[in-house]
Parts: structure tokens; sequence; C-alpha cells
């Protein structure tokens, strides 16, 4: 009956996936639009207030709650369903990559010119990595809001060419200058924490996998390839919880 109902539930959110702007990438940008640095930051705290009536939009939450909390706000899915989908009700980074990687509720996209607004893109990172803040770290995983663009920069890496993708994550730093999370101060660019919208960088192989990517598109953002830090590409399918598709889009 379970499986039935997580069936049922996967084809209603897929359904609404299929627009040029998905539901989750409206909200996740209102949302952004709205919340103040004072009110948003990268915190393990799992709350976050969407603003309605009123109320102050707050977030303190890391990248896999804040993409678990946007999907279950955006379609009234109850964490017991996100548990079923998972197996967590608070699924980390390294298990988006995982339900990706297995078609399990997703369909994965291999290759970078397939990329939609809406996308789920999950990187998985060795294990044990520690961050620069502190917190050891499973991977990071976003929601991609703009289809990849072309673009040429340091570094390069051989054999591979460039793409800029606008993102929306909850990070303890921003994805470059036009990031939303950017501020100008009389001492430079300062970035705030918490939820928020930039732009990534992804390398691919002429055939379109995805070789690496950096943090942002700036010269200086390092470059990791994708045999160290695994990159997953995913669109929420049609296909019920707990199987794993044979199809990827190519």
């Amino acid at each position: 009956m379970r499986a039935c109902f997580l069936t049922f539930l996967l084809a209603t959110l897929s359904a609404a996936l299929w627009t040029a702007v998905p539901d989750h990438v409206i909200a996740a940008q209102r949302f952004i639009s709205v919340i103040t640095p004072e009110n948003n930051s990268y915190s393990t705290n799992r709350i976050i207030v969407w603003p309605a009536d009123g109320t102050i939009a707050r977030n303190e939450t890391v990248c896999s709650s804040f993409i678990t909390a946007l999907l279950m706000h955006t379609y009234a899915i109850p964490e017991k369903d996100i548990a079923a989908w998972f197996g967590s009700p608070n699924p980390k980074a390294r298990v988006y990559h995982r339900a990706i990687e297995r078609q399990n509720g997703f369909l994965r996209i291999t290759n970078i010119r397939n990329i939609q607004s809406g996308d789920i893109l999950a990187i998985r990172y060795p294990a044990g990595t520690v961050s620069d803040d502190g917190y050891t770290n499973s991977g990071h995983v976003v929601v991609v809001s703009g289809i990849p663009k072309s673009m040429h920069q340091k570094p390069f890496i051989s054999n591979t060419v460039q793409y800029a993708v606008r993102i929306i994550d909850c990070s303890s730093s921003g994805h470059g200058r036009d990031d939303t999370r950017a501020r100008l101060t009389i001492t430079g660019i300062v970035q705030s924490t918490g939820a928020g919208e930039g732009t990534m960088r992804l390398y691919a192989y002429s055939n379109g996998m995805i070789a690496g990517y950096s943090w942002s598109t700036s010269s200086a953002s390092a470059y990791y390839p994708a045999t160290e830090r695994s990159v997953a590409v995913g669109r929420i399918n049609r296909s019920g919880i707990g199987n794993t598709a044979s199809g990827a889009v190519r």
C-alpha cells in the first residue's frame, strides 16, 4: 500500500515539475528574495519558516535539510514519506547522490546539455571530508535554477568544456560575486551564509558527461574532478520509490 501511495506521490510531483520553471524553484527564489541576512544562516538546527500571512522568513539549515524542506513545503510531502523515499527523514547530501545514481525517484541526467531548471545536483565528497567551517560533510546538494551556459575561464582543464550553472542552495559561503548572499561593504564583497542563489561551474567532456566542477566561476575557484567528488544530476521521476529505473537521459 505504501509503495503504491509513494508511486502516486512521485507521479503527482513529477507532473508538477514539467514546467518551464518548476514550483520548487519559484518557491525557493521567493524565499531568497525576502529573507534577510540576520535571519538566514547555515546551521544544523533544521529550522525554516516560510513567509506567509506576515510571518518573517527564517532559515537555519544546511544544504540537504534546506532541499528537503523546500520539497516538503512546495509539494506538501509529509516527513514520513521523505523517510520512506530516502530511508531517512533528514537525508544527507550523499543520500541524495545515491538516490539519483540508483534512479530511486529520480531520472538521472548524464549529459550536461540536458540539465534543466529544477533538477537536483548532488556531489559526494570522500569520506571524512571536513569543510572550512569545521563541519564533516558528506557532500553538497543544490537545485539547478537555470540551464547551463557555455563559459571559458581559468582554471582550464584539458579535454573539457565549461558551463556556468545557476543554482539555489544553503551554504556556509556563496557562489561568486553574483550570488544573492554577496554584499558590498567598505572592505569589499562579503558573503553571508544560509540560503541563496549563485553560479557554479561544471566541466564536461565532449560527449556531455560531467568531468568535475568548481564552487564558482571565479578563476580562483578550485577544480574538483568527478573521480574525487562524484557529481550526480537527477530529475524527480514518475518511477516508483525503491525501484531502479533503466533509462537515464543521456
